[in-house]
């Protein structure tokens, strides 16, 4: 099985991907794969073979699509897990079980190969853990870097923003009070919190969620999968995709004036504090049974972080 698919199944590789030999040249164990939603593109974890649930409350999702990989380091079968994030999937599964989730910047790690494009290079590796240190140490290990002692950085400033950039959807009180308390944890730890938003432009939300169902829609074709042997909700998101494709309505230019408007917010900050989620993770339903008309409100109320 690849990416989550039954209809993607190939033979074993014969070598290791490169982050993964760098990983194992480290000294690494590698126990194995974890579970993770089709083709990578929902914020729960499950098929029809199984449901993966939360360590922590066994009636909520671990998140998605990382998380099988969340749920072994959240229940502490391993201290860390390699991942992979394009639009959530590490920082939504490290907020369902509270653990720390590092995706990189774009050309950090390095080859990435990561599906047919990359999710129009917006996916990267990166790694899920349970402290700081320890993700910083995969993190460097993927990046070809040697691991170093963490330091205490000079005094920071940082924007608190609860706006969400897709429009309508709100954190909760729970998700309200997290920020407030990481608030107040930074500044006893001597830096500057101010309260601070990106602009959201409402192309951006349009936007975002053409290149979520245009990422399926690449990953399918580049696969060869038969469409037919995939889940309902996922046909339809490629099918989705395929229309938004050709249509044009993904644009490198617009993934590039969206990162020029995040460089100048970045001027006047050195971090953006913001909730990862926006409401309590679902249950752990057997989602992949559900049509997608009822995946997706789910899906844009649970999380709140959308942006690449």
């Amino acid at each position: 099985r690849r990416r989550g698919a039954a209809a993607a199944r190939q033979p074993v590789a014969e070598a290791d991907h490169e982050v993964v030999r760098r990983l194992r040249g480290a000294g690494a164990v590698v126990v194995g794969t974890t579970r993770m939603p089709e083709l990578g593109l929902w914020g729960t974890t499950d098929d029809a073979t199984a449901v993966t649930r939360n360590p922590w409350r066994l009636d909520r999702t671990p998140g998605g699509s990382s998380g099988g990989a969340a749920a072994a380091v959240a229940a502490g079968l391993v201290p860390m897990a390699h991942c992979n994030d394009g639009l959530g999937s590490i920082r939504i599964p490290a907020a369902c079980c509270g653990l720390v989730g590092l995706k990189p910047g774009r050309g950090v790690v390095a080859p990435y190969r990561l599906g047919g494009d990359d999710w129009f290079g917006l996916a990267e590796h990166g790694v899920l853990a349970t402290t700081v240190a320890d993700a910083a140490a995969g993190f460097a290990v993927l990046a070809g870097q040697r691991p170093t002692a963490l330091e205490e950085p000079a005094r920071l400033r940082v924007a608190v923003s609860l706006r969400c950039p897709v429009l309508g959807v709100r954190a909760d009180a729970a998700n309200r009070s997290a920020v407030a308390t990481a608030a107040r944890l930074l500044v006893a730890a001597g830096h500057d919190t101010l309260r601070g938003s990106p602009v959201y432009p409402t192309w951006l939300g349009l936007r975002g969620l053409a290149t979520w169902f245009a990422a399926a829609y690449r990953d399918a074709e580049a696969l060869g999968l038969d469409r037919a042997a995939l889940q309902p909700r996922s046909r339809r998101h490629v099918a989705l995709g395929e229309s938004a494709w050709r249509r044009g309505l993904v644009r490198e230019a617009d993934r590039e004036r969206w990162r020029e408007r995040g460089l100048a917010f970045f001027d006047a900050y050195h971090l953006l504090l913001t909730p990862a989620l926006a409401a309590i993770p679902p249950p752990p339903h057997p989602w992949s049974a559900r049509p997608w008309r009822a995946h997706l409100p789910a899906t844009l109320r649970h999380d709140h972080d959308h942006t690449p």
